[in-house]
């Protein structure tokens, strides 16, 4: 690869400057995502919402290198990634980006430890060095003490903690958040995303979550919209505590809090 992928605070690290995706349907050509252009600095906290077939999946496939653009330009801490291989995206998804998804996807026949240690089988990390990874990540998480526990062994949101740790334990830029809370009740979703927050204040992690919530959007210090395949409002929240993210996390846009407005 042309470049070396290393990043500092609050530089450019993901830049999309005219992206488009279409697939073919048929005998139809489907135009996924539309001229996306977007820049995510290091350490940012983004929000992305919109309503079904948006494309907000297909974005953030494509933010993460699981899927190409068919127009336009992804530079990926200035790396041009058009034309890498297919061994060079899975090596910049393993080092770059943590994914976390609604569903756990934890494997049952595992231990907490074992899932977490997943990511390192596909990474170049000695694996003397494994362990002390996956106990730190469980830490980060506040699950250090249930390594040896199994899936079904774990509640809901603890079974999504483990999920983030999986995520983290490679040490990754951008942590990568489809849905997040998708499968929890309000309670234990509003602490994951306190987790998430702290990654991006405590930690530095650029984290993208993708949510139909407003008041889980409301964690972000920016949110985006999209529809139609195009984003159609980038905007900053100016959040100044806790509170002000579950009560009315768009109280800066001018709006009346109301459970029918979805971005």
């Amino acid at each position: 690869m042309g470049g070396k992928l290393s990043s500092v605070q609050g530089e450019v690290i993901i830049e999309l400057s005219g992206v488009g995706r279409n697939y073919v349907n048929g005998s139809n050509q489907v135009e996924a995502i539309k001229g996306i252009d977007l820049r995510i600095t290091k350490g940012e906290f983004i929000g992305i919402m919109g309503p079904s077939a948006s494309g907000k999946s297909t974005l953030i496939n494509m933010i993460g290198c699981m899927d190409s653009p068919t127009s336009g330009e992804y530079r990926l801490k200035g790396v041009n990634i058009e034309g890498i291989s297919g061994s060079e995206k899975a090596s910049i998804r393993n080092k770059v980006f943590g994914f976390v998804f609604q569903a756990f996807h934890l494997l049952p026949e595992l231990d907490v430890a074992s899932n977490v240690a997943l990511p390192l089988k596909y990474s170049k990390i000695p694996k003397k060095e494994w362990e002390s990874m996956v106990k730190k990540a469980l830490a980060t998480v506040g699950l250090d003490e249930l390594g040896s526990r199994y899936p079904d062994q774990l509640s809901g949101g603890q079974q999504q903690r483990v999920a983030i740790a999986r995520a983290l334990v490679n040490n990754p830029d951008v942590i990568l958040a489809d849905e997040p809370t998708g499968n929890l009740d309000s309670a234990t979703g509003q602490s994951i995303m306190e987790e998430l927050l702290r990654l991006k204040e405590v930690y530095q992690r650029t984290v993208i979550v993708i949510t139909h919530d407003s008041k889980i959007a409301g964690y972000a210090e920016r949110l985006i919209r999209l529809e139609d395949g195009r984003i159609t409002e980038d905007m900053q929240l100016s959040i100044t505590s806790k509170d002000d993210r579950l009560i009315n996390p768009f109280q800066i846009s001018g709006e009346e809090e109301s459970d029918e407005y979805i971005l």
